[in-house]
């Protein structure tokens, strides 16, 4: 995430603003389009390569990997075409330039990062997180983020940083990620064959079909686009309806509500594997123990931190972006209430998910983002991007409190931040043993 908002910042002050409000709209739409591209399969990737190491089955998580990635590949490659082909009808903007004129880079950069994060959750269920770290996240593992960084920062001082290269140099360090991610999930699935062969003769095996993905994917890929892909939304949302200008410090504003919710996104990396091992287990009081925890932990440095964007926003934007970005310091006070709420109330979405309810928060991320769809034009029209992000705030920051009142009421337990010390112990062994001793004789 540092990788990322560095990248960002350095291209806001080589590029002109509008060259850099056409690479935060490429941007955004890459990232969301990366959603549909991988159709929800992380998720399943990651829950049933964890369940069928978790039932001594190996075979069937290996299979169950390469069901979901046959999955990604078609609708990647569908998306792909589509996009390239629709792109050429926008408008002349100047803001549509990347998206228009170098439409086969953006859609490279989408598919291959699509790839690369089912990879990184299949090597999560594998138990690989180091390489999964590395490959693959939200917006990017490790080795592609730093690769751009590294390589933009030689750009720039050489005089050459474009907004084409900036694009291409995005792509080539997804296509060295996938090399890297493809090798080590070829050794791991060898590893599982060989695993494999202890299994009992008579173990049944069923791995998935593609059709079978295919029902059990798409409800996750709705609640991605309409919660974690509304944060590109939003960006692609004002793109449409504001300057050039409005558009680059609304990126600033995105990117440092990202930066602030980083401690998040790491609390969905370690939590993901173990929420259906315990849940499945019927281990329920270690779950809201170890979920209460990490979302404690995740709290402490995003308080701290937000205390001092929503004390002195415009310096926050003046020193990082520069002086013309500080018209959107309103908008970052009211994005980072947003997304102090998110962090309070801790990874209750991936909890509906990896618990197989993904059906029934289907509904609740619909609900809510048809509320923002209908909201946030207007507020954008009257009050600009100060009204994209607080629409953005009230809609989700409601929505994070009901989806954590229907895990109460569904499973019986809290997901939100807890003072309790127990809690920040179990969390702590969780995430840096990877299990622990449970109290009945087996493991967590």
């Amino acid at each position: 995430m540092g990788a990322v908002f560095a990248t960002n910042v350095l291209l806001a002050r080589t590029l002109s603003t509008a060259e850099f409000a056409a690479y935060v709209v490429a941007a955004a739409a890459a990232m969301f389009l990366a959603m549909p591209a991988a159709f929800g399969a992380p998720r399943v990737i990651l829950r049933l390569v964890r369940e069928g190491l978790a039932t001594n089955r190996p075979r069937l998580a290996a299979e169950s990997a390469w069901a979901c990635l046959r999955l990604v590949l078609a609708t990647s490659a569908v998306l792909a075409f589509a996009f390239v082909v629709g792109a050429q009808w926008l408008d002349d903007a100047h803001k549509w330039q990347a998206v228009r004129e170098y439409s086969a880079l953006v859609a490279a950069w989408f598919v291959i990062s699509a790839i690369c994060l089912s990879i990184s959750h299949a090597l999560q269920g594998f138990d690989d997180f180091r390489a999964a770290a590395l490959t693959g996240a939200k917006n990017g593992g490790i080795l592609p983020n730093a690769f751009t960084l590294g390589t933009v920062v030689i750009a720039a001082q050489a005089g050459y940083l474009t907004l084409r290269l900036a694009l291409a140099l995005q792509v080539i360090a997804q296509l060295f990620t996938l090399a890297y991610a493809c090798t080590v999930l070829w050794r791991t699935m060898r590893r599982a064959a060989q695993a494999a062969a202890t299994e009992a003769s008579g173990s049944e095996l069923e791995a998935p079909n593609t059709l079978w993905m295919f029902k059990e994917s798409w409800p996750i890929l709705i609640v991605q686009l309409t919660s974690l892909g509304i944060a590109h939304v939003d960006v692609l949302l004002v793109s449409w309806l504001s300057s050039d200008s409005e558009i680059a410090a609304y990126s600033a504003v995105a990117r440092l509500c990202e930066l602030l919710g980083s401690a998040q996104i790491l609390a969905v990396a370690v939590a993901a594997p173990f929420i259906s091992e315990l849940y499945i287990s019927n281990q329920l009081t270690k779950l809201e123990k170890m979920l209460r925890g990490i979302a404690s932990l995740t709290a402490i440095p995003t308080l701290v931190a937000a205390a001092a964007l929503l004390i002195a926003p415009r310096a926050a934007l003046t020193y990082t972006y520069g002086p013309e970005f500080a018209i959107g310091a309103t908008a970052l006070r009211a994005g980072v209430v947003g997304c102090c709420i998110a962090v309070l109330s801790g990874v209750n979405s991936l909890v509906m998910i990896m618990t197989g309810q993904q059906r029934q928060l289907l509904w609740a991320s619909v609900t809510a983002s048809i509320l923002y769809l209908l909201i946030a034009p207007v507020m954008i029209a009257v009050w600009s991007i100060t009204g994209a992000a607080v629409t953005t705030s009230i809609i989700f920051g409601a929505y994070n409190i009901t989806i954590t009142l229907m895990i109460k009421s569904r499973i019986g337990i809290w997901t939100t931040a807890s003072l309790a010390p127990s809690a920040y112990a179990f969390a702590y062994r969780r995430a840096v043993g990877g299990y622990v001793s449970s109290g009945d004789g087996g493991t967590a």
